[in-house]
């Protein structure tokens, strides 16, 4: 659910009841999507209702399982990205039209679909509230605070992940990042703050998949913003929490503000194109390319990157000017891992020796020792950097087996294949067990 570069498509929600405090509802609440999909690739309709609640509004409707879907909304349904835009388009208690075919004949399915349940973690009261972007879209707050708070808290504000991915917890697909965003609401004692990306979940905006680098930076900040209106915010204790690409941009978000502490997981340090590179030299390892072939294969990504993030260029334009890079491009059009080709040319521009340079607070980094998609080596420039400045500044925690998604498993293969999920909590742990010694109750 939270990776960097999501590998899974499916999605499967229940029906269930829940009764929160609700604040800033005045955002539309998103649809109970309570049916999974697969994917036929080459398909011509290859998006296809795998399960259905038969409780929900949508089979009450006459969606079936097998069904192929054509249409959400008037929204043409040729891939998994344009489903999943249609998907979050819809709102619940809001008449929707999905129109499918069925053997041979289509259908449309008129449906008024039930509103997702608010997200419940035991032992919290949450919340919810919304925040405006310079670009005036209005995204989705979610505060979690320990029952029977009282009296002002210190606050973990997390920023997330690359993927369209929702930072709002889904019961029914949890996975490493999920566990820890539960551990950190539920076992400390602070109050932890989450600002949904627009386009995901509440959020107003265009889609996530349309949405770039600088949108999701302006909505974390207005996040911020509005959390330090809060009053029950101690705002001499505010820890930035940043995980994956929220690693790398804490100490954008950080800049110009009072921030106690920052522990930063599973980011980036280099340009994004020194990333890149060292990741598909990776992936290409793990996933089994002969050894001969590796070398020539990153000498190819390196002239396409070039193009790609140096010079601007959109992945389909290199390949029109050149067929031989259609090859090594294992994306789909010009987007990569879920966003557009201009997110990864915004992080290309990031310079991120500058924003580190103006971290002044302690700073944690964590990282799994088999964490294959950021290298350890990116991990120890933050420290080297960090502490040549400021000498003892900057501490490097590596969690024995764990890899980028807060998940242990038993060898660095296993850790890319990941074939289970088993939350590791020792990250968990040596956060709270840092952050004890930092901030001041």
């Amino acid at each position: 659910m939270y990776t960097i570069y999501s590998k899974r498509v499916i999605f499967f929600f229940s029906l269930f009841v829940v009764f929160f405090k609700v604040s800033g509802q005045e955002l539309s609440r998103q649809a109970l999507i309570d049916f999974s999909i697969r994917t036929v690739p080459g398909s011509a309709n290859p998006v296809i209702v795998n399960e259905i609640n038969e409780q929900s509004a949508f089979y009450k409707a006459g969606l079936r399982k097998d069904d192929q879907i054509l249409a959400i909304n008037n929204l043409s349904i040729s891939d998994v990205v344009t489903y999943y835009k249609g998907i979050r388009r819809l709102r619940g208690n809001k008449q929707s039209v999905v129109r499918v075919m069925r053997g041979n004949d289509t259908h449309e399915i008129n449906c008024l679909p039930l509103a997702r349940p608010l997200e419940e973690i035991k032992g919290c009261e949450t919340t919810y509230d919304k925040a405006t972007t310079p670009n005036g879209y209005d995204v989705r707050m979610i505060i979690t605070k320990p029952l029977k708070s009282t009296g002002k808290k210190p606050v973990l504000f997390f920023v997330q992940w690359l993927s369209c991915d929702q930072v709002e917890l889904d019961r029914n697909n949890m996975d490493g990042w999920a566990f820890l965003i539960e551990e950190l609401a539920s076992k400390g004692d602070y109050i932890l703050v989450r600002t949904e990306k627009p386009g995901l979940g509440d959020s107003n905006g265009p889609d996530c998949f349309e949405c770039d680098l600088q949108q999701d930076i302006d909505a974390y900040k207005a996040g911020f913003k509005k959390m330090l209106s809060y009053d029950f915010v101690d705002k001499n204790n505010i820890i930035l929490v940043g995980g994956s690409i929220g690693g790398a941009l804490v100490p954008i978000v950080a800049e110009n503000q009072n921030v106690k502490a920052i522990i930063s997981t599973g980011g980036f340090s280099t340009t994004w194109y020194e990333h890149i590179l060292d990741f598909e030299r990776t992936r290409l390892f793990f996933s089994g390319t002969e050894a001969e072939k590796i070398d020539p294969l990153v000498k190819k990504f390196t002239s396409f990157y070039y193009q790609y993030l140096i010079e601007k260029k959109k992945p389909t334009e290199i390949i029109k000017a050149d067929t031989s890079f259609k090859s090594i491009w294992y994306q789909s059009g010009d987007m990569q891992f879920g966003r557009p080709a201009k997110y990864y040319q915004q992080l290309q521009d990031l310079n991120m020796s500058y924003y580190w340079n103006k971290v002044n607070c302690p700073v944690l980094v964590l990282y799994g020792e088999y964490d294959w998609i950021m290298s350890r080596a990116e991990q120890e420039n933050i420290i080297q950097f960090l502490n040549k400045k400021h000498p003892g500044l900057a501490e490097l925690k590596v969690i024995p087996g764990m890899n980028h998604h807060f998940s242990k498993y038993s060898s660095p293969a296993e850790a890319f294949d990941e074939p289970f999920i088993k939350y590791e909590p020792a990250g968990y742990k040596e956060m709270m067990k840092w952050l004890e010694t930092k901030i001041t109750r």
